[in-house]
């Protein structure tokens, strides 16, 4: 898949930029949401999207250390046992087993109160289990979480895809006006052939592990990882700001050890 890539660079008139963008091609982690009429459809233990986590019974529901009104919304689970066999740069950074949850201070209050706006680590929240897991349960949500954080129950696939850098990867010379018009020809062409379930007029909602991110406002330093976008869809009727989407970022030295306690995530809309 890498080498078509590089084909497909090529035909678009970017063999210059070959090397540079070599380096930064990177497979990712896909997850494909779809709605089931009754969470009970799903087996307790399976990746899902929306509805309740299925947590073992020595962790609790997250919520925001300073502000305990705010329950975390649950955003997604990933059975990692569950994955599609990986490519081997991926296959050295995920285990082969376990449960990852992700959780989000997502409610109105919480995504607007101009002090507590989601960039810190409170407002997030991802934990891995790596346990029994028959004694998994469907965990109800807390009694003071409010509607607008519950998002409906969808099952969950998963594929590998290939992601591109962004063209902020590339050092440009002045003189180089065309190269816009051939990146934006270049883009085109990998997401319609390269990105599941995209056409000519519409570029469906993307979630996924790993790889790159489409940066709306900025992006973060090279030392952190993204590790999960749930971009804004209507299958799970979430709508981060305008359309916008949540990013999830490790730092890389914790990624290394598989841990998850300095993760900030940040809502990013146009």
């Amino acid at each position: 898949m890498k080498k078509q890539i590089i084909e497909l660079l090529q035909q678009c008139g970017l063999e210059q930029y070959k090397e540079v963008i070599e380096q930064g091609i990177k497979p990712s982690i896909r997850l494909k949401p779809k709605r089931v009429k009754q969470e009970k459809t799903i087996p307790i233990g399976s990746s899902k999207m929306g509805g309740r986590p299925d947590l073992p019974p020595s962790i609790d529901w997250p919520v925001w250390s300073a502000k305990e009104e705010h329950q975390l919304s649950f955003l997604c689970q990933v059975n990692l046992s569950e994955l599609p066999e990986m490519p081997l740069s991926l296959e050295r950074t995920v285990p082969q087993s376990g449960m990852l949850y992700f959780f989000f201070a997502s409610t109105n209050e919480a995504l607007y109160e101009e002090d507590w706006f989601p960039t810190q680590k409170d407002a997030c929240r991802v934990l891995f289990y790596n346990g029994d897991a028959s004694i998994l349960r469907r965990t109800n949500y807390p009694k003071k979480m409010k509607k607008e954080g519950c998002f409906p129950a969808c099952s969950l696939m998963t594929l590998i895809e290939w992601d591109i850098p962004s063209s902020e990867w590339i050092a440009l010379e002045e003189e180089e006006q065309d190269f816009w018009v051939k990146w934006e020809d270049f883009n085109k062409k990998h997401q319609l052939n390269f990105v599941s379930d995209t056409d000519e007029t519409y570029f469906r909602p993307v979630h996924k592990l790993f790889g790159h991110v489409e940066v709306i406002q900025y992006e973060m330093e090279r030392e952190w990882v993204h590790l999960l976008t749930v971009d804004t869809c209507e299958e799970l009727k979430m709508d981060w700001g305008d359309t916008g989407h949540v990013v999830f970022w490790v730092p890389e030295k914790d990624l290394k050890k598989w841990l998850f306690t300095n993760v900030l995530a940040e809502m990013e809309c146009s």
